[in-house]
């Protein structure tokens, strides 16, 4: 037996992923995710510029944790940034150009030499930016957090990103996390990836 005044705490993201035998001898507490506003001025406080604070708030999911770590790794959210428009930009060029393939597959090739943890954080990240696009592309500007760091124009993007493929996207790096965190080979995931963004960016909005 434990001795006096012992407590054992258990963390779990979804109540609903704990065995009902373990929910039975818990005592359960919800945490809410924190406001973004608090996250906002959390940040700020710590030096962060108002508007990078908000993009950093509107993408940690109600942590300031979360938030306060990628402020502290500016340099690898605008790595984040300079990889995924390399791959766009080279999905937009490889439809019909078989040279700019090689260039995707280089480009997989660099990601794929990554760690799976930076892997998963950029593949994320990608979420993230492909979300505040289409907010871009259906003109809720006011919904809309994200600041460049690579002097990249997302409006000039955004019209690419629609209701006939956001969900394919979407999809498509998903499942690359998903096979990313199962031990997959990430250079043939990555390679597929970007081949996969070739075809959909090129995909027509139904009028």
């Amino acid at each position: 037996e434990p001795p006096a005044n012992t407590f054992f705490v258990f963390v779990a993201e979804l109540e609903s992923d704990l065995l009902p035998t373990i929910q039975s001898r818990c005592q359960i507490s919800s945490f809410k995710p924190i406001d973004l506003e608090a996250i906002q001025a959390a940040l700020i406080k710590l030096g962060c510029k108002e508007n990078l604070a908000g993009f950093y708030a509107s993408n940690s999911e109600g942590s300031l944790g979360k938030a306060i770590e990628s402020f502290q790794n500016i340099e690898q959210l605008r790595e984040h940034e300079e990889l995924f428009v390399a791959c766009l930009r080279g999905a937009f060029k490889a439809s019909g150009n078989k040279s700019v393939v090689i260039d995707l597959m280089t480009w997989a090739n660099t990601v794929g030499a990554l760690g799976r943890t930076v892997q998963k954080e950029f593949l994320l990240y990608n979420l993230s930016f492909i979300r505040q696009a289409l907010l871009v592309s259906y003109q809720t500007e006011a919904l809309v957090n994200f600041q460049s760091l690579t002097g990249f124009c997302l409006e000039k993007f955004a019209p690419f990103v629609h209701g006939a493929n956001i969900e394919d996207i979407n999809q498509a790096i998903e499942d690359a996390i998903y096979l990313i965190e199962r031990n997959g080979n990430a250079k043939i995931i990555l390679l597929d990836l970007s081949m996969q963004l070739t075809r959909y960016l090129h995909q027509k909005e139904e009028k």
